[in-house]
């Protein structure tokens, strides 16, 4: 045996190939390893539609070139970033992230679309989830406080001959439209909602409104933006409307709680792959000194 390794050491060969293999160890030691990115067919093809959309026509060879040039720098940076941790503690990418995972769980929910049947079950269970509130459809006349000098913040009873005048002429047959002063949100409200009015013109408008008669020129009523010459044409009570008046709804409704369960059930099977620890602050353990000390279980 030590006869056959003094020939191998004498042998050139031999110290070729050791030679040979120290090299390799320390080219690899001190070059970096290369990473492979692929640009296949799907990365190929996004980029082309994308192009596409934004200017209506394919790329052109040399376009295609430069598409391709920005998608290998941009995923060049994206896996040096990642390399480097840039992702971590940035919560622009954190919250991205956990958008994308939410998505990928509520996609598990992606089934056969509902049935009719199920569509009216899920409608009938939950009816007051549809149910319409009250709403109000009226006309009003607007002039602001400051076209009117007895319409002040501490003297809103009077009505005003200005206003008395307006009222005439209305009634009279003018249209509102040339008897108003300017009104941003608008001089005929429409199946309104008692809320929308309330938040709008505020409660003791919404007051006065429930007591008018339909059909006439009310006696001019105070708001936080002026006075008003009101008609009310319409008062309609809460109701349940049909399934097919709210169908789309009801579909739309269905698929958002579908995606809700699929959401809640895959962070239920997250939950069981972590073992999630809270340490506890220096403020909670100063908090807990000073419980026992005074005697607080």
């Amino acid at each position: 045996m030590r006869r056959l390794a003094r020939l191998v050491l004498r042998e050139p060969s031999f110290w070729f190939f050791v030679v040979a293999a120290s090299l390799l160890a320390l080219w690899h030691a001190v070059v970096p390893k290369t990473h492979t990115i692929t640009i296949g067919p799907d990365e190929i093809g996004a980029l082309e539609r994308s192009f596409v959309a934004q200017w209506g026509r394919t790329p052109t060879a040399s376009e295609r070139e430069a598409l391709l040039a920005d998608f290998l720098d941009q995923e060049l940076l994206w896996r040096e970033g990642l390399r480097l941790g840039l992702d971590r503690g940035d919560p622009i990418v954190r919250r991205r992230v956990v958008q994308k995972m939410t998505f990928l769980l509520e996609a598990s929910a992606s089934g056969p679309p509902p049935t009719e049947q199920q569509l009216k079950d899920y409608f009938e269970l939950q009816p007051e989830r549809y149910r319409l509130p009250e709403r109000v459809s009226f006309q009003h006349v607007f002039q602001p406080r400051e076209n009117n000098e007895h319409a002040t913040s501490s003297n809103v009873a009077s009505p005003t001959p200005t206003l008395e005048e307006l009222r005439r002429r209305l009634e009279a047959g003018e249209p509102p439209e040339t008897v108003s002063a300017p009104f941003l949100r608008g001089l005929r409200w429409t199946e309104r909602t008692t809320a929308e009015v309330e938040a709008t013109f505020g409660p003791a408008f919404l007051a006065a409104l429930r007591k008018l008669p339909q059909g006439t020129w009310s006696e001019p009523i105070p708001s936080a933006f002026g006075w008003h010459l009101v008609r009310l044409e319409e008062w309609r009570p809460p109701e349940l409307p049909s399934f097919d008046a709210v169908r789309s709804r009801v579909e739309q409704d269905w698929l958002d709680d579908e995606r809700s369960r699929a959401r809640v059930e895959g962070l239920r099977k997250l939950r069981q792959r972590y073992r999630v620890v809270v340490e506890p602050t220096v403020t909670d353990s100063e908090e807990a000194s000073a419980s026992s000390s005074f005697g607080v279980p």
